[in-house]
């Protein structure tokens, strides 16, 4: 993990640049089906309560952290998948 960015990057990716993007993940053209989409958000929120935690509200990524929290509480609420996420 990156202590500049809280970021670890894929070893088939390199070095990522200070703030990953969404279009350099879609670049990612090699799907990994064996992902376990239940444990991956049980990894979220241990990781948003651990950067909670840990940082104050003034720190850089607070802005991602709160979005992730909103989505997650969205989306378990009911709320309805985001366009880049529908099928």
């Amino acid at each position: 993990m990156s202590p500049a960015t809280g970021w670890t990057p894929s070893v088939r990716r390199g070095t990522p640049s200070a703030v990953p993007t969404m279009s350099s993940f879609s670049e990612e053209k090699e799907v990994n089906r064996t992902m376990d989409p239940n444990e991956t958000l049980k990894r979220i929120r241990e990781l948003v309560a651990e950067f909670n935690a840990e940082h104050d509200i003034d720190h850089p990524q607070r802005e991602l952290v709160d979005a992730i929290v909103d989505l997650d509480e969205w989306l378990t609420g009911d709320g309805f998948l985001p366009d880049g996420w529908a099928r």
